[in-house]
């Protein structure tokens, strides 16, 4: 109903009186539309969550329902025995996808605007470390950036470690110039101040953050030719600067605002 009403109050528009009409008309087919949509996501098991499909698997759904259909249509045993075939092999995949699950090992720093975050994945089981501000009561950046990406990995269960209140018991060890996680073995080293020290091979990954060095010199003479990892919590002339200068260095340093977020497998 919505899209004649809405192309016949286009073309008559210019008729004052019908063309009022019409647009009350339009209004209560759109808020009734948008009720109706309201209603059905109410209904008990109308949305599925947590859902991620690879191409193969929706390549498969479309098959069993075509072969679902030709068996109604047809009313022959034969395109049953092939939906069942194809539900038997989605299974299979969907079983080897969950023992994947299960073996999965991931750092990542993620390329988050304006903030740290980095996940630290073993099986289906996550732990966000971030800045307090992304951990929000209504889950807005969790939601935006992250949620899909853990559905994709098959995370069910998430703890949270705020870098700014890290809990005693965490794997957080506050340090004068940032933060320690220790994690499977790996220590991550958070930069969030400038040092004077030599820092060399003292971590397995080395992030910078909250703008703790601005300049590339006093970088090398810190942490010498070991790879250091930018994320977006330092400003963006900051990360500029950097880049310019790990390219006239050739420096391997990592920038996740160029580069993408980092992603460790092991």
């Amino acid at each position: 109903v919505l899209l004649p009403v809405a192309f016949i109050a286009i073309v008559l528009s210019g008729i004052p009186f019908l063309s009022t009409i019409l647009g009350w008309l339009l209004t209560g087919v759109t808020w009734l539309l948008n009720q109706v949509v309201i209603w059905t996501e109410q209904l008990p098991y109308s949305v599925l969550n947590r859902l991620s499909l690879s191409w193969l698997e929706v390549v498969i759904i479309y098959g069993i329902i075509g072969l679902l259909l030709a068996l109604f249509y047809y009313r022959d045993r034969r395109w049953l025995w092939g939906a069942g075939g194809l539900s038997l092999l989605l299974l299979f995949i969907q079983a080897i996808e969950i023992q994947d699950y299960k073996k999965q090992k991931w750092l990542v720093i993620h390329a988050i605007p304006h903030q740290t975050a980095i996940s630290l994945i073993s099986g289906q089981e996550a732990t966000l470390v971030a800045d307090s501000a992304f951990f929000q009561v209504n889950h807005k950046p969790f939601d935006f950036y992250l949620k899909n990406f853990y559905i994709e990995q098959g995370i069910k269960q998430i703890s949270q470690e705020s870098l700014e209140t890290p809990s005693p018991e965490g794997i957080i060890t506050t340090l004068q110039f940032g933060k320690l996680i220790v994690w499977q073995g790996k220590k991550i080293l958070l930069i969030e101040k400038t040092i004077a020290s030599p820092l060399h091979a003292v971590a397995d990954y080395v992030v910078i953050r909250n703008n703790a060095f601005r300049n590339s010199a006093k970088l090398q003479a810190v942490f010498g030719s070991q790879k250091l990892y930018f994320d977006n919590s330092n400003k963006f002339y900051v990360l500029d600067t950097l880049q310019k200068q790990t390219v006239a260095d050739s420096l391997p340093w990592h920038f996740v605002s160029q580069k993408g977020a980092f992603v460790v497998d092991f």
